[in-house]
């Protein structure tokens, strides 16, 4: 494991934290419930025999291994501290913000909650459903902005103020089929650096011809690949400094058309008939055989151990025109204004962040953690194949710009993209009415206002 300061024990960090988040609660300028127990001094400083004050955090893990080993956290600071007993409560992905947003409105909302996403957690705080996390921060001998993830620092900063903290980001990166490289004569250790590169490779592993593809090299309409991500290594940006939408750029208009070009290649109807039969397990396009190079998010090694254990893979960053880069999401903590404890919630992410607790969880989980110094872990790095790799891809990681006006201008994107591959426009026609169509919208948005 690398070399770092010594830790402290879970119960003296719980005494730490617990100070700490009574001290940031009294300076918050936010309206907050009464907190009870949670406003003494020191978890051990509690009262004998007084019971233990119950909190709650509302999350979205619906599965194992994330889903137990978030209740073996709660289980652990439970343990580990006299004051708070922490409950974790799970909400079902597709109605989380339609129950978590009310329950704000109502004034009963969880103590803690997760956001549906690291940008998704400025809006709230814009709107004014939870709490700053920047006094906490300052008052935190534990955490600090400039250990986060560099991509989460800018997610979640927004007004000059910080909305959350970076639980779990992610990213995403070439996942190579090693056995089918090796077939055409290919070396995984040597992958596709460049655009032209990735064309190259990918050709040689094709099998097959429109429209009777056995095999289809790479294809960016497939994996976890989104326009954005692509065109940011083309040096492309959505929205300038000013916030203002760029969308017909030449370098966006170079990576739609390289996307067309693609499609054209190997066919519109193939691919369609191809993706018509995706689907989890050995209908799996990557563990399958079908799409032997694909990028995918930090997720996917462990799912394709699951699917295809056998299955010999390497990994490599995003092929790039210009500029390396990759697209994060992810889903940061944040606490509800009015949460009943504010200063239990804050001691619960502090556990939570603690050095060995996030360690445990990405060895658990296999999930990327907020903290940089947790995920440069040596064992990690030596443990886990795809670990350097999703570290490297991490470092130059770029979340879609906060526009509030327009908060889902990336759809529209999304859109002009489809139609230049399907052929409906081409890419200057396609991205000029983007363009248009997000300009219109921001002047519609304006007019409310006034």
């Amino acid at each position: 494991m690398a070399e770092r300061k010594r830790e402290l024990s879970r119960r003296a960090f719980l005494r730490m934290a617990a100070g700490t988040a009574t001290v940031a609660v009294a300076a918050a300028c936010v309206p907050v419930a009464p907190v009870g127990t949670g406003q003494t001094s020191t978890p051990a400083d509690s009262t004998p025999g007084q019971e233990a004050q119950a909190i709650a955090f509302w999350h979205t893990f619906s599965t194992d291994p994330t889903r137990s080993q978030i209740g073996k956290v709660a289980e652990d600071f439970n343990a580990a501290n006299d004051v708070y007993e922490m409950e974790t409560v799970f909400v079902e992905f597709g109605t989380y913000t339609e129950k978590l947003l009310p329950s704000i409105v109502a004034g009963n909302p969880p103590d803690l909650a997760l956001s549906t996403g690291m940008i998704d957690a400025p809006p709230w705080g814009l709107a004014n459903q939870i709490v700053p996390m920047d006094d906490f921060l300052a008052a935190s001998q534990n955490l600090s902005m400039d250990m986060f993830v560099p991509y989460t620092q800018t997610a979640l900063t927004y007004d000059g103020k910080f909305w959350g903290i970076p639980f779990l980001p992610d990213t995403r990166f070439l996942h190579m089929n090693v056995d089918a490289m090796e077939e055409v004569g290919l070396d995984p250790t040597q992958p596709p650096q460049t655009w032209d590169d990735l064309w190259d490779y990918a050709h040689k592993l094709d099998r097959g011809s429109a429209p009777n593809w056995e095999r289809v090299g790479f294809s960016p309409t497939w994996g976890n690949t989104w326009p954005w991500t692509i065109a940011w290594t083309n040096g492309a940006s959505f929205v300038d400094e000013n916030n203002n939408f760029t969308f017909n750029t030449p370098e966006i208009i170079e990576t739609a058309a390289w996307y067309k070009e693609w499609v054209d290649y190997y066919g519109l109807a193939s691919l369609q008939a191809f993706a018509s039969t995706f689907g989890p397990g050995a209908q799996d396009p990557f563990t399958s055989g079908i799409n032997p190079l694909q990028v995918n998010g930090v997720w996917y090694p462990d799912r394709i151990k699951n699917q295809n254990p056998d299955m010999r893979v390497a990994y490599s960053m995003i092929p790039y025109k210009t500029t390396p880069a990759s697209w994060g999401a992810g889903h940061p903590f944040v606490i509800p204004v009015n949460s009943g404890s504010p200063d239990g919630a804050w001691t619960f992410i502090e556990y939570t962040m603690s050095y060995d607790t996030l360690l445990e969880w990405i060895q658990v989980t296999g999930r990327m953690v907020g903290r940089m110094d947790v995920m440069e872990d040596a064992q990690l790095m030596e443990s886990k194949e795809h670990w350097p790799v999703a570290v490297e891809s991490i470092r130059v990681t770029r979340e879609r710009p906060l526009v509030p006006e327009v908060p889902a201008w990336y759809g529209l994107v999304n859109l002009a993209f489809n139609e230049v591959w399907e052929g409906v426009k081409t890419p200057e026609q396609a991205l000029n009415d983007a363009q248009a169509a997000v300009e219109q919208e921001l002047a519609n948005y304006r007019a409310t206002q006034q």
